[in-house]
């Protein structure tokens, strides 16, 4: 740790030996009302500017430090909780932290390590606004308004409130300043119950060629999403009006590419036995190692 006092800009040349992760705060002193003024910050290459504008990077040997690039592209941003996508990776709003944002710093916190401290008296981060590099400047994770003084409305939670709370137990409210749930509804990830288990999102590809019998078939490789990998899949199936009927639970076939396996590319199965002249439904559920399956509105 290296201290330093003054008002001027600085600059910072840092040379490492192999590969390193480098991370710079700048820690203000109090202020008049004896509040602790915690600011996580970072230099930029040649940056006449404060402390402020860059988050964790991998610095190559005798390199300065460089300025990461939003990319644009929609379909690359995975970053939750309100985070933007870098070509560094996801920078993550204030309150937020983890390699995707996922995981919120909670009451009273924020930075990058969730070390930052917005208050030792009650207020907390109530009347606080934060700011993050490549993100606009918003309410401390719990609030918002004109003046961040107004606590997040049940089912919606983060900076500004913006973020909508996921599929928690019973529609109860999400925490407010990290999303959180008590409990989800089943077939949703915890802690957020915002990310379903892994599903098949496609409808299966229906015929029929002898009288009482249905052939299904469906592409694994194709409109599979969610969280974790499909270890068994099931048919289900029923008449209209009536409940789900599971066929049949198998082990989802694979085949091995050296050491990598990779799923088939077509899955078939017959369901027997169908009284004529009814209309039925059909549909593939997926399951990971664990059991875990989602069988909600999405299949």
């Amino acid at each position: 740790n290296e201290s330093l006092q003054t008002s001027h800009p600085i600059k910072i040349i840092i040379k490492t030996l192999d590969d390193t992760e480098v991370k710079i705060r700048l820690i203000n002193t109090c202020d008049a009302d004896d509040e602790n003024v915690g600011i996580l910050s970072s230099i930029s290459h040649n940056s006449s500017l404060p402390l402020s504008r860059l988050p964790i990077y991998n610095v190559h040997p005798d390199l300065l430090l460089s300025d990461p690039t939003i990319i644009h592209n929609s379909k690359s941003n995975y970053c939750k909780n309100g985070g933007v996508m870098t070509s560094a990776g996801c920078a993550c709003p204030p309150g937020f932290m983890g390699t995707l944002c996922e995981l919120g710093c909670g009451q009273n916190r924020f930075g990058q390590d969730c070390g930052g401290l917005c208050s030792f008296r009650t207020k907390e981060c109530r009347g606080v606004a934060l700011c993050s590099p490549f993100i606009e400047c918003a309410c401390a994770p719990g609030y918002m308004g004109d003046n961040c003084n107004t606590q997040c409305s049940p089912g919606t939670y983060g900076n500004n409130c913006f973020q909508q709370c996921g599929h928690c137990l019973y529609n109860k409210p999400c925490d407010i300043y990290t999303g959180s749930c008590d409990e989800c509804e089943v077939g949703y990830l915890t802690p957020q119950c915002s990310e379903a288990y892994v599903y098949y999102s496609l409808k299966p590809a229906l015929s029929s060629d002898d009288y009482g019998t249905m052939k299904v078939s469906f592409n694994p490789q194709n409109g599979t999403l969610g969280y974790g990998t499909p270890k068994i899949y099931q048919i289900q199936y029923k008449e209209v009006g009536e409940e789900w009927r599971t066929y049949v639970s198998r082990m989802m076939p694979a085949r091995f590419h050296g050491e990598e396996a990779l799923l088939e590319d077509e899955v078939e199965e017959v369901i027997e036995n169908l009284k004529d002249g009814v209309m039925y439904e059909v549909r593939v559920l997926f399951m990971d190692a664990n059991l875990n399956k989602y069988d909600g509105e999405l299949v």
